[in-house]
């Protein structure tokens, strides 16, 4: 057992510190009174945080340690902390760790009986949930889905009957193909978009994910993606044979064979295969 009783010790400490995540002007008091006091910023990219400290008239000895090069860092902070000096990392945007690197490192210092203290700041997950509308009473962060297309699905298959919202960080370059995955295999339901967060051109997109894989191309930025629940588990018996088939036509207006979307959707609600198929077929031919 280890117990960290940060401000009642005289061990040096490693300051995980929240950084902006679009406006620089995101910065808290508490930052900038510790900023001063450290020795070095360990930096995902010496680059950013040099323009954040410059931002702040601050000057400090800036390392590079993205994440393949944090198990070899180690040995660094270590000289620093076995020195007794304070030192900090800083991701490029929101908190250490969090989808970014710094675990390495903080568990090097724990490992070696150091404090590990963070300091607060903007969370683009935060931020996005919020502001998303959905629900915020229990939630999900899974961060970064893979980018190859198999394990994506796969990932996808474990996370479908979760009830709560999740929330994915998402790149901007893959994002169709992921809400077409999401539309396949959870079915077409509420997510909002948030992109370029505290910035100039700020915007939440809510609506389906149907809706919103037409216009998912044209928008730039790394982006939130966050996606309501699983709320089908408790409501199966609630759907009609009508709303599922508009289900059923949205999956196949998003590339899905007729029988491929049918018994996807029979499935997620408790519908009897045959029942929806001969519905559906039906109401179609009524409708031509």
């Amino acid at each position: 057992m280890i117990r960290q009783q940060s401000y009642q010790n005289n061990k040096a400490t490693l300051y995980l510190i929240a950084t902006p995540i679009g406006n620089l002007k995101e910065v808290t008091i508490r930052m900038q009174e510790i900023l001063p006091k450290i020795e070095a910023v360990f930096c995902e990219d010496t680059r950013i945080t040099g323009k954040l400290l410059n931002n702040l008239n601050i000057k400090k000895i800036l390392i590079s340690c993205p994440d393949y090069t944090e198990k070899s860092n180690c040995e660094k902070l270590l000289s620093y902390l076995n020195n007794n000096q304070d030192v900090a990392y800083m991701s490029d945007a929101g908190y250490p760790c969090i989808s970014d690197p710094g675990n390495i490192l903080v568990n090097c210092a724990i490992e070696n009986n150091y404090n590990v203290v963070v300091i607060n700041g903007p969370s683009a997950m935060l931020t996005a949930l919020l502001s998303s509308g959905l629900d915020t009473k229990h939630f999900y962060f899974y961060g970064f889905l893979d980018a190859n297309d198999s394990k994506r699905k796969k990932e996808l298959e474990k996370l479908k009957d979760f009830q709560d919202t999740i929330i994915f960080y998402q790149s901007p370059h893959k994002i169709l193909k992921v809400l077409q995955d999401m539309l396949l295999i959870f079915g077409d339901r509420k997510i909002c978009l948030a992109r370029e967060m505290t910035k100039m051109y700020e915007e939440y997109i809510r609506g389906t994910i149907s809706e919103i894989i037409p216009i998912c191309e044209t928008l730039k930025g790394e982006m939130v993606l966050v996606c309501n629940g699983n709320t089908n588990l408790k409501n199966k018996e609630n759907i009609s044979l009508d709303d599922a088939c508009k289900l059923v036509d949205n999956l196949i207006n998003n590339g899905l064979y007729t029988n491929d979307a049918i018994k996807k959707i029979s499935s997620s609600y408790n519908i009897v295969k045959k029942e929806l198929y001969n519905y559906y077929i039906n109401k179609k031919n009524k409708d031509d």
